[in-house]
C-alpha cells in the first residue's frame, strides 16, 4: 500500500518546496560518490543541510519518479492497474491529497509540456490545486526553448521565487513542487557553449545555487523545508568507475538533500532510503537514527510507453549494501526469482 504511515512533517516545518531535478545522478556529485565533480555548487549547498548518500530512485523515467515521490509507492502493478501513467495510480492516496486534509495549498510547476504522458491530468487527479507547465505560464511561453522544446531551468526558478513570495503572505501552509527540464536529453546548453555533460551540469548546478540563494533572501526558511532530489539517474551509459562504486545499483542512485531550520546542517546520512518513502519518512529522516527504507524497489518497467509487456511485473529489491534480489508479480502472485533477502519474511 502507498503512504503506509501517511505524510510526516518535521517539527517546526510549515511550508515545503520540493525540487525534482531532471536526471540528477549521484555519480555527478563528488560529495556523494567521489566520482564526477559536475555539481560543485550543489555540494557546497549540501553543507547547509542533511545529504543522503544511500538514496535510490524507484525507476528509470520521470513518470516512475513522479509516482514514487508524489503517490508514495514504487510503480509496481497492482490489482486493477493499467500500464498507462495517468490511469494506474491517480485514484490512490497521494501526498497532495493528504496535505489538503491538513489545510495545505499545493501547486505543481514545470517548464515542460503537461500534455506529455498526460502529466497535467495526472497531477490534477492526485490532488494538486494548481498545475502549470510550458503553455500555462506567460513567462514560459515567451522564453527561449532548449531541451524537450522547453524553457531553461532558470526561467522556472524565476517564476517559482515570485510564487513563493506571494504564498508566504498567506497564512496557509503550502507545498510547491518544481520539476526541471534542462537536463533532459538531448544535451542543449542554455548558455550556448559546446553541448557536453560538463557544460550542461555546470548550467543546471549554477541555477540550483541561484535559486537557493534567492530562496534564502525570502522568509521561506523561517518555517520552510527545501527538498532537492532527482526523478531518476541520467539516461547515459553507466561508466566503469560508477559500476565499480555502486555495483548492480549504479543505475538508480540519485541525490537527496534536506535543508531547513530543524534539519541538521553539515550532516551526511548513509541510511538506506528511496524516493517512494520520502514523505512517509520525512520526519524520521531529520532524526539521527532509526530505519528509513526497509529496501529499495526498482521495477524493470511499468508502462506501455517503455515495454512490450514481457518484463511487466518484474523488479529488483536492493538491500542496504546495494545487492539486488530479483522478484516478480505475475497474475497478482508475488515470488522471488532466485534467492531472497534474509529479512524478507514471506
Amino acid at each position: 500500500s502507498n503512504l503506509r504511515e501517511s505524510v510526516t512533517i518535521p517539527d517546526g516545518t510549515k511550508n515545503i518546496v520540493l525540487l525534482i531535478v531532471e536526471s540528477f545522478s549521484a555519480a555527478d556529485s563528488f560529495l556523494i560518490s567521489g566520482l564526477n565533480d559536475r555539481v560543485k555548487r550543489f555540494d557546497q549547498i549540501s553543507k547547509d543541510g542533511t545529504l543522503f548518500t544511500n538514496f535510490y530512485s524507484n525507476g528509470h523515467h520521470t513518470e516512475a519518479g513522479m509516482i514514487a515521490i508524489l503517490v508514495g509507492t514504487p510503480p509496481l502493478p497492482f490489482p486493477g492497474s493499467s500500464r498507462h501513467f495517468s490511469d494506474s495510480y491517480r485514484n490512490l492516496s497521494s501526498v497532495p491529497k493528504f496535505l489538503k486534509t491538513e489545510g495545505y495549498y499545493t501547486e505543481f510547476l514545470t517548464t515542460g509540456p503537461l500534455s506529455f504522458t498526460d502529466k497535467g491530468k495526472f497531477m490534477l487527479d492526485i490532488g494538486f490545486d494548481v498545475v502549470a507547465g510550458r503553455e500555462e505560464v506567460s513567462r514560459f511561453r515567451s522564453a527561449p526553448r532548449f531541451a524537450f522544446d522547453s524553457p531553461a531551468d532558470g526561467v522556472l526558478y524565476d517564476e517559482a521565487i515570485e510564487r513563493i513570495k506571494a504564498l508566504l503572505i498567506s497564512d496557509s501552509p503550502f507545498l510547491l513542487t518544481l520539476l526541471t527540464v534542462s537536463a533532459h536529453r538531448p544535451i542543449m546548453d542554455p548558455l550556448g557553449r559546446k553541448n557536453t555533460q560538463e557544460n550542461l551540469w555546470d548550467y543546471v548546478d549554477r541555477e540550483i545555487s541561484r535559486f537557493y540563494r534567492s530562496l534564502r533572501q525570502t522568509k521561506f526558511f523561517d518555517e520552510g523545508l527545501l527538498i532537492i532530489t532527482g526523478d531518476h539517474r541520467k539516461m547515459f551509459p553507466i561508466q566503469e568507475n560508477e559500476r565499480l562504486r555502486y555495483g548492480e545499483s549504479a543505475g538508480f542512485r540519485v541525490p537527496l538533500l534536506l535543508i531547513g531550520n530543524n534539519v541538521q546542517a553539515e550532516r551526511i546520512d548513509e541510511r538506506l532510503f528511496q524516493t517512494s518513502d520520502i514523505f512517509s519518512h520525512l520526519k524520521a529522516a531529520t532524526h539521527l537514527s532509526g530505519q528509513l527504507s526497509v529496501a529499495a524497489i526498482v521495477p524493470d518497467n511499468y508502462s506501455m510507453l517503455y515495454t512490450d509487456g514481457a518484463d511487466y511485473g518484474k523488479f529488483s529489491v536492493f538491500d542496504g549494501e546495494g545487492k539486488a534480489y530479483r522478484a516478480s508479480v505475475l497474475d497478482q502472485v508475488f515470488h522471488w526469482d532466485n534467492e531472497k533477502p534474509m529479512d524478507s519474511g514471506e
